[in-house]
């Protein structure tokens, strides 16, 4: 993966294009180490916000795993190849239960993994599925 460009549309509805590099997933994944040690995530340097790093992040890992295989994967094989395999998603599930801990909004905590791989947040008394 030498670069990765994303296009969204802007809040005027004219599209921006961003180049999500190697580097830049290096700077996200030190930036989530230092949430999980205590770092408020705003001081913590993110690229982007902590669930557009998340989510850019698992889209680099799951293009080097088709990559590496050869092939498409099962549906949901790479996501949780990422999850369950590598430090990087560990980490990303580390920093989700940092930011949790540190009683961060919802927002900026929940969609960092899929639900399936984050944390069992409803054994703790949380109801997730609201807000």
């Amino acid at each position: 993966m030498d670069q990765v460009e994303r296009t969204q549309g802007g809040t005027a509805g004219e599209p921006f294009t961003q180049a999500w590099t190697n580097e830049t997933t290096l700077a996200a994944l030190r930036s989530l180490m230092r949430v999980v040690g205590g770092t408020p995530w705003p001081e913590a340097d993110l690229p982007e916000h902590p669930t557009d790093c998340a989510l850019n992040i698992r889209s680099g890992y799951e293009a080097a795993a088709i990559r590496l295989s050869g092939t498409v994967p099962a549906a949901r094989a790479a996501s949780a190849w990422f999850y369950r395999e590598t430090q990087a998603g560990a980490l990303v599930l580390a920093a989700q239960r940092a930011m949790f801990d540190q009683g961060l909004g919802r927002d900026d905590w929940f969609y960092l993994a899929p639900y399936a791989y984050s944390l069992p947040l409803h054994l703790r008394g949380v109801h997730t599925l609201a807000s």
